[in-house]
């Protein structure tokens, strides 16, 4: 996941509102996107996360992970 690769994204949906979100994009996205610092976080790490301030939520969302493993 990369800046470009969210910069890209979000210009290929705009281009289904014909232009209406231009002000949005220059006004709000791309200062947005330029100050944010981004870093991937695997399911398993957010879990654990999870685990330190809500243990019960956190054993739900395991149960949910597992079964996407299972399944997908």
């Amino acid at each position: 996941m990369t800046k470009e690769s969210i910069r890209n994204k979000v210009q290929g949906r705009m281009s289904n509102y014909n232009g209406d979100l231009h002000d949005w994009y220059q006004e709000y996205f791309e200062p947005t996107l330029d100050v944010i610092d981004l870093h991937t976080l695997s399911w398993e790490k957010a879990i654990e996360e999870l685990s330190k301030k809500n243990s019960d939520a956190a054993d739900e969302l395991l149960n949910f992970f597992k079964l996407c493993l299972q399944f997908n």
